[in-house]
């Protein structure tokens, strides 16, 4: 692949770097400065509109509680067949109440659209799982036993079926609202299509393409977006919103009708305790849209290798994780015990204001578009190394966030997130165009300093992950006396690397911003002399959740701001995003086996 054919679409884009988001006045204000900036961005051709989760549609409903009766909440009698009835009997528009209690689960339990599985009370700061806390509904999943979101399959749901879809002949451009097709003829105003292409090699790089249609080795699906339907003309449909994306020379592009079997549904408020033979994660959520799981804790998932996530989203849309603490499984080796992972075709997910803690990765794109990671809380995430005990003594650090573990993600945003790392890797190909905004990153596992608490790299591109805007990001600790700020294509001296970027990769990365703890400030503005940023990249005004906690949390504006976030609140027990309330710091890492 020519360097130049990576570095034309920035080239073009580099005078479009620049516009003004906020008056002086507003700027002053909120930055802290009296320079007459203009404010700094993403180029608009490297970022969307993002709209994710349930905002689309007005945000998570509140359900009427009614309440499943008639169960046992010692712990001791089987419940399963008693709440799966409750949820099978309930009408639309309410919620499925489960007191606070203990009720053992033998068999996964079966959601439906329109309703919500409820429990008492939202994980707030403890006392967390395992321990005991009588305020709170506990489901306790024996035999690997889960919540399981069925939407549907691929043979069910896809028209036409897998490998096969309808070619696209004019309109395949990014922000493009209109596509023609070769025969609209099953395509109506209102449906959910699924537009995709083949990989291209001047973007995309996959050498384990399954990851994308998960149609086996012929399977090349892996660049893909769900739009809707809103209006037809002969073989044109009108879709909303726009094409995110397209490839520098896209072949095979193509689009599938798709339905989601579950929509408007949820589990808040409850604690689900996993057996660790959970092989296919706590939460199941597969051919889904408008699906939540809001104020969850889950513990202890299952050994399945790339397959046993706290919460596994397949083949869905919008859909919103939020509020919730997702933590420990029986092994951190062979792809098990992630935290939230997107698999396969997914877009526009909100992953929100969660404490992710002691799994191999918190937060995994494994396919994906569109799709939003904010303000999460994610720390002491491990590893095992090959051929030692799994105990966390014998660990190391392991990759956290990760906005690529699958071919292709791309056009998602991170921001606001506290993270021991980030890192795109190339075990199953490339991704491209994701953001990286006002995270803070520690590159450090704070409760471990004397079991590996290091890792070598901060922010790590590897090969063919091109196109990343990482803006805004606080890198580091204070105690740093040595480090590579940018390490490209190998060994580069003293670790800890600020940035380890593939070559390609950090030719086609913007770096603008960022604080680091080597240089003690600002090593890059890439992009010019705007050196003012936005507060965010999807909020307007500081989110309700946030309380009485400073937002945003995180940036180089102070040189730098390191606040704390909603997230960190709850797990610390500090209350301090709570006016008026101070909570006792509870208990940590404490587990039965």
């Amino acid at each position: 692949m020519c360097l130049f054919e990576i570095l034309k679409p920035m080239i073009r884009q580099q005078s479009k770097l620049r516009f003004v988001l906020f008056s002086l006045a507003l700027v002053t204000g909120v930055m802290g400065t009296t320079d007459a900036y203009a404010v700094y961005d993403v180029p608009p051709a490297r970022r969307i509109t993002w709209n994710a989760g349930l905002d689309p549609v007005g945000g998570i409903p509140n359900y009427t509680n009614v309440t499943c009766t008639g169960l046992d909440p010692t712990g001791g009698a089987d419940n399963t067949s008693k709440i799966q009835a409750c949820i099978n009997n309930a009408a639309d528009g309410t919620a499925v109440f489960i007191p606070a209690g203990t009720y053992r689960i033998s068999a996964d339990l079966i959601m439906k659209s329109n309703i919500a599985l409820r429990g008492a009370k939202a994980t707030a700061s403890g006392p967390f799982l395992p321990n005991a806390d009588a305020s709170m509904t506990t489901l306790n999943l024996t035999g690997g036993s889960r919540v399981v979101f069925p939407g549907g399959s691929k043979g069910s749901n896809w028209n036409p079926g897998p490998m096969t879809g309808t070619s696209i002949t004019a309109g395949y451009t990014q922000g493009s609202t209109s596509l023609t097709l070769s025969d609209a003829s099953i395509y109506n105003v209102g449906d959910w299509i699924s537009v995709y292409q083949n990989t291209d090699p001047n973007d995309i790089s996959t050498w384990e393409s399954w990851q994308g249609e998960d149609g086996g080795s012929g399977d090349v699906h892996v660049f893909q977006q769900y739009k809707q339907v809103t209006a037809k003309s002969g073989n044109t449909l009108t879709i909303s919103p726009p094409l995110y994306l397209v490839t520098t020379a896209p072949t095979g592009q193509s689009v599938r009708k798709q339905t989601f079997g579950v929509q408007m549904a949820g589990v808040e408020n409850m604690r689900l305790n996993g057996s660790g033979t959970q092989s296919y994660g706590i939460v199941r959520i597969v051919f889904s849209k408008n699906v939540w799981v809001k104020g969850v804790e889950t513990y202890y998932s299952g050994t399945e290798g790339g397959a046993s996530p706290h919460v596994y989203i397949q083949f869905s849309l919008q859909c919103e994780v939020r509020d919730g603490y997702y933590h420990y499984g029986a092994s951190n080796d062979a792809g098990a015990n992630y935290g939230v992972e997107m698999y396969n075709w997914n877009s526009a997910h909100k992953i929100e204001n969660n404490i992710i803690r002691e799994v191999r990765h918190s937060i995994v794109f494994a396919g994906g578009s569109g799709s939003v990671i904010l303000y999460n809380y994610t720390d002491d995430n491990w590893e095992s190394v090959s051929g030692q005990p799994t105990v966390r003594n014998d660990n190391f650090l392991s990759p956290d966030a990760m906005p690529n573990h699958g071919a292709h993600p791309f056009m998602n945003l991170f921001e606001g997130n506290y993270d021991s790392n980030i890192w795109a890797d190339y075990v199953h190909g490339s991704s491209g165009y994701n953001t990286l905004f006002r995270n803070r990153i520690t590159c450090f596992r704070s409760s471990h300093p004397l079991i590996s608490p290091w890792g070598d790299n901060c922010v790590a591109l590897e090969t063919y992950n091109l196109y990343y805007n990482i803006i805004g990001n606080v890198i580091g600790r204070s105690s740093w006396t040595s480090g590579t700020v940018l390490c490209v294509g190998g060994s580069c001296g003293a670790i800890p690397y600020v940035y380890n970027f593939e070559s390609l990769s950090s030719a086609t990365a913007i770096k603008h911003g960022n604080y680091d703890y080597i240089t003690k400030g600002v090593a890059y503005w890439d992009g010019g002399a705007d050196h003012v940023l936005p507060k965010s990249m999807y909020y307007s005004t500081k989110p309700s959740f946030f309380g009485t906690c400073a937002w945003p949390p995180f940036g180089p504006d102070g040189n730098p701001t390191i606040n704390t976030s909603p997230a960190k609140d709850r797990y610390d027990g500090t209350g301090i995003c709570q006016s008026g309330k101070t909570a006792p710091a509870p208990p940590k890492n404490l587990r039965v086996n």
